[in-house]
């Protein structure tokens, strides 16, 4: 039976309200914060923003944030990327043993 767009959707809420509630969203989270900011990407990324906001004539959020996703997501080294990702692998495994 092929799984919807809805299905998967539906899926993914609960899987990440199971981990908020029982706090394995926040240590992920933190976790992928801390080796970020000990990789220097969180600087970079505070001081792009910083300049891409200080050129912009009517600073709006919406426009920053675009204008700087794509560039925040290929910034990510690929050492971390991997790192978290099989973090939320193991997590995604132990939800389903």
């Amino acid at each position: 039976m092929p799984v919807g767009a809805a299905d998967v959707e539906s899926f993914h809420k609960q899987i990440k309200r199971r981990a908020i509630e029982n706090g394995d969203w926040e240590r992920l989270r933190s976790s992928f914060l801390t080796k970020m900011a000990e990789n220097g990407w969180l600087d970079e990324m505070m001081q792009k923003g910083k300049n891409v906001a200080q050129n912009m004539d009517n600073l709006r959020f919406e426009e920053l944030r675009s204008s700087l996703s794509r560039e925040v997501h290929k910034g990510i080294p690929l050492e971390i990327r991997r790192e978290v990702l099989q973090s939320i692998r193991l997590y995604l495994d132990k939800q389903f043993d």
